[in-house]
């Protein structure tokens, strides 16, 4: 949701970093916007590396989030308040913004279309 807010909203540009364990809807929003989608190794280390080199936002599988121009480490306040300007902007509540997100883009895809989907299986981190 912040990555459609950053792009629509605020009109903002650049990579959209996940690591390989994370939600695919940001491929979703990333393939809507014409941006490109980096996909790291486990860690916000890596998420971090490439903020630094440009990516606009990103994320990883602990839910830490981070954005361009702002410390390249995982930060839980500045998600939190950019989750309030996001509501705050467009009138509508979470649920609402949610729902609006998955009509539009449909729900991210299953790990057993992605390309490490025989190695989240063996994680544990898919259903068999």
């Amino acid at each position: 949701m912040l990555a459609d807010f950053l792009v629509r909203y605020k009109q903002q540009r650049g990579d959209l970093v996940r690591t390989v364990s994370t939600s695919h809807l940001l491929d979703a929003v990333a393939k809507e916007q014409g941006l490109k989608l980096v996909e790291t190794p486990v860690g916000f280390k890596y998420v971090g590396d490439y903020l630094r080199r440009g990516g606009l936002i990103g994320g990883e599988e602990s839910g830490g989030i981070s954005v361009q121009g702002h410390v390249p480490e995982k930060d839980g306040i500045l998600t939190s308040l950019l989750m309030l300007e996001l509501s705050a902007t467009s009138g509508e509540d979470f649920h609402e913004l949610y729902t609006s997100l998955m009509k539009r883009l449909g729900p991210a895809p299953s790990c057993a279309s992605t390309r490490s989907s025989r190695k989240a299986t063996r994680r544990g981190c898919c259903p068999r």
